[in-house]
């Protein structure tokens, strides 16, 4: 019975120092990470994804994206694209987005952040890409418009692209994330532009969003998407006083008929018994 005892004590010994050796042996290879140039360090996939994790769960894209550097651009571009799989590590797509934008913003040339942007229209089509990097990288923005434009097959989605993170500033009622937006180059058709705007009408977002839109983006403040009803005229039946003197102020004119059915913002307020709008439009 004690010889059976030994025995087994001596099984978790044995099991304890080669758990500890692992651990050692893994430690070092971080240590030498960490310590040294990493291009020197013979390190499998795990070794590399071992170094990311905790950066990548803790969202520090940053962080992530420094220790990745350190890698040659094949062993970069092998983890990255395990990474955007979920093979190893469960991501958001946001997530995912923000770390290719941090490796963008650390890349040591034009051909690695092309491969970068080249992953983005890969991956991600159909997300407000450009305002999410904004939020972060602004800097970034400018590079992969400027990359989309260079190439016609990326016109596709470089519309969808802008549209999409209009959208979006806009849905997050973000008037700074638009203006950097612009600031970095992006830019809308006035149609776009129009339907941005209107969408703002009636989702009663920000007022500062209207000035932006007309004067930079170029809406065009007396169409509509319906053909009958201009911005003025929804933010009139809207009882929204604040965006009716928005638009007054980037020239909108309150006696303008879009559709005779419907009439001018001025005809409305008056029919409608909206005293204070109508006191606003006329003052004008």
């Amino acid at each position: 019975m004690r010889r059976e005892q030994s025995d087994i004590s001596l099984l978790l010994m044995v099991l304890v120092l080669f758990s500890a050796s692992i651990g050692l042996s893994h430690g070092f290879k971080i240590s030498l990470i960490s310590a040294s140039d990493t291009k020197s360090v013979s390190l499998s996939e795990q070794d590399m994804f071992d170094v990311l994790f905790p950066q990548l769960i803790s969202d520090n894209m940053d962080k992530a994206a420094i220790a990745l550097q350190q890698f040659d651009s094949a062993a970069q571009l092998k983890v990255l694209q395990q990474v955007i799989k979920g093979d190893r590590i469960a991501l958001t797509d946001l997530q995912k987005i923000m770390f290719i934008g941090a490796l963008a913003s650390y890349a040591q040339d034009a051909s690695q952040r092309a491969a970068l942007f080249a992953l983005l229209k890969k991956s991600f089509p159909d997300q407000p890409v450009l305002a999410l990097i904004a939020t972060q990288y602004p800097h970034i923005v400018g590079s992969l418009i400027e990359w989309a434009k260079n190439d016609r097959a990326n016109e596709k989605l470089l519309r969808k692209w802008r549209y999409a993170s209009t959208a979006y500033a806009v849905a997050q009622d973000n008037v700074q994330l638009l203006t950097d937006l612009y600031t970095q180059g992006l830019r809308l058709e006035p149609r776009e532009a129009t339907i941005v705007l209107d969408k703002i009408v009636a989702g009663k977002r920000n007022v500062k969003f209207v000035p932006l839109l007309v004067r930079q983006f170029g809406a065009e403040i007396h169409r509509s998407d319906d053909g009958k009803r201009t911005a003025l005229i929804r933010a009139v039946e809207a009882g929204n006083k604040d965006m009716v003197r928005a638009l007054l102020a980037v020239g909108a004119n309150p006696k303008h008929v879009q559709h005779e059915s419907v009439g001018s913002a001025l005809s409305i307020a008056t029919q409608q018994g909206l005293h204070e709008i109508e006191r606003i439009l006329r003052d004008h």
